[in-house]
C-alpha cells in the first residue's frame, strides 16, 4: 500500500453513557471514569488485534481487521468496564494517509 490508500476495516466507536451529566455534578469522578474507560479500551482493543485510533472526550474510535474481532472486543469492553457504554461498529472502506 502507498502512503495513501483505501482498505476494508471494522471501526468501533464507543462512548460512556451519562458522562456529561456526571461531569457537571462530580468532575473528579468523571475524570476517573474516563481514565478507566481509556485503560479498558486500550487493553481490550489490543487483546482482539485492533488499535485505538483516538480518544475524543468520553469516546473512543478503534480499528480492526475484521468485524468479528471488533464485535468480540466490544463484548469484552462491556464486561471489563463497570459502567454502561454506547458501542457501534461500522464495516467498510477506510481511507488512510501518513499519520
Amino acid at each position: 500500500m502507498t502512503a495513501r490508500g483505501s482498505r476494508l476495516a471494522a471501526v468501533l466507536f464507543a462512548d460512556v453513557v451519562g458522562y456529561s451529566d456526571l461531569s457537571s455534578t462530580d468532575e473528579a469522578s468523571a475524570l476517573r471514569l474516563i481514565r478507566e474507560f481509556q485503560e479498558a479500551c486500550e487493553a481490550e482493543v489490543s487483546r482482539y488485534g485492533g488499535r485505538v485510533v483516538k480518544f475524543l472526550g468520553d469516546g473512543a474510535m478503534a480499528e480492526f481487521g475484521s468485524g468479528r474481532a471488533a464485535v468480540a472486543a466490544a463484548g469484552a469492553l462491556h464486561e471489563a468496564f463497570d459502567h454502561p457504554l454506547h458501542v457501534g461498529i461500522h464495516v467498510g472502506d477506510v481511507e488512510s494517509s501518513d499519520g
